[in-house]
């Protein structure tokens, strides 16, 4: 609960700040009425931050679940203003979802003494990292509402998702080459069986990934006249998926989410 709340301070500070300049910026306005059924065009770009709910498995059957991590997002869109208050768009980008897991586990390890001709077993720790990428092509046609009449908005789209490329690496290490066994006895240098103390196990596509995501995105923003028909769009963002990421029945429950702050720069025709 408090990662979660952490994770608002962001968006919240925006939104203060845009609302205390409010007064200011109307003041530079050369020209206070925003023209109704006109059109515009724009790129946006941004930082995302990822979080994965629910869990996955990898090919040593075990699963992984929870994952976070930053990423990027681009975008270019085309809009039209019905009046001062009401308008529609659609955007068409690209946004990559990136997470990265790192998990400490203990295992047993099995030491046979040829001389002795014996058996003795201990357990020792080890490391499991995982990184993983979805990139997709999206577009998201929205409708924005603007309460004040210029300045603060509010965006809401359905986003359909494409997946153009996807990547797993899995890789497990031993952090300490010293293992105490149920004997007393102490063993260095602890390797696994190809001789090196980290060993990449999975490194490529995605098993049983979805190629189609579709997701609720809504954002919170301001539009700043800069010069002649020229705005600079700050805005805060929550991607929330309403389709999982994998099509196995086994990770019905594996989603990631994406929190975003962007910035826009927009032309009206």
């Amino acid at each position: 609960m408090r990662q979660s709340l952490q994770h608002l301070w962001a968006p919240a500070f925006i939104i203060i700040c845009l609302v205390v300049c409010s007064s200011s910026l109307k003041a530079q306005i050369q020209n206070n009425e925003i023209l109704h059924d006109t059109w515009s065009i724009g790129a946006e770009g941004g930082w995302m931050k990822n979080v994965q709910e629910g869990s996955f498995q990898l090919i040593c059957k075990c699963s992984v679940d929870a994952g976070k991590g930053n990423s990027a997002m681009a975008s270019f869109f085309i809009e039209f203003a019905k009046n001062q208050y009401v308008c529609f768009g659609m955007k068409l980008g690209l946004d990559n979802k990136l997470t990265s897991t790192s998990t400490t586990f203990r295992d047993t390890a099995v030491i046979t003494y040829v001389e002795m001709d014996s058996i003795a077993s201990g357990s020792f720790s080890m490391v499991r990292l995982v990184d993983l990428s979805a990139t997709y092509f999206f577009f998201a046609p929205y409708f924005m509402i603007t309460p004040f009449g210029e300045g603060v908005f509010i965006q809401v789209a359905p986003e359909i998702g494409i997946l153009t490329s996807s990547h797993l690496t899995h890789t497990r290490a031993i952090p300490n080459s010293q293992i105490t066994l149920d004997n007393g006895d102490v063993i260095t240098n602890v390797r696994f069986e190809n001789g090196i103390q980290k060993e990449t196990l999975q490194d490529g596509v995605i098993p049983n990934v979805r190629s189609l995501r579709i997701a609720l995105l809504v954002g919170v923003g301001y539009d700043i006249p800069i010069f002649a028909n020229f705005s600079l769009i700050p805005q805060a963002s929550y991607n929330y998926p309403l389709t999982t990421m994998s099509t196995n029945p086994k990770e019905s429950d594996w989603k990631i989410s994406s929190f975003a702050l962007t910035l826009a720069l927009k032309y009206r025709i």
